[in-house]
């Protein structure tokens, strides 16, 4: 079964898609995108964050998972959609995925200026 099908994945895009015509990327939207990324990884812990995927980079992308607490830089194919992907996968633990007020309140903690949406229930 898929990793996202669980509801343990998410695919999250730093490119910005206009109405209409294409949208230069700009490296400044990467670098957001990245500083916001190292949080989330350096609260990997408490997100219960298992492991990043980062599309982008040459020569076939990175990936970052939690029994390494590192990045490697794949110099083989190895994730389909890069280099050059727009968009960085993670996926949470299992035990994470089951309760979406601990997702909230994790995230609510990590990244306090984000609002709060009240809908989400378990």
């Amino acid at each position: 079964m898929s990793v996202h099908s669980t509801g343990r994945a998410v695919d999250l895009s730093f490119a910005r898609r206009a109405a209409v015509g294409p949208q230069p990327l700009g490296p400044e939207r990467r670098r957001a995108a990245i500083a916001w990324l190292d949080r989330i990884i350096e609260a990997n812990a408490e997100l219960g964050v298992e492991a990043c995927l980062d599309y982008f980079p040459s020569p076939h992308g990175r990936g970052w998972f939690c029994d390494r607490q590192k990045w490697t830089v794949y110099q083989t194919k190895t994730i389909a959609g890069a280099p050059g992907g727009t968009w960085f996968h993670i996926e949470i633990a299992p035990d994470m995925a089951k309760a979406a007020a601990r997702v909230r309140q994790a995230f609510t903690n990590v990244f306090p200026e984000i609002p709060r949406i009240e809908r989400i229930t378990d």
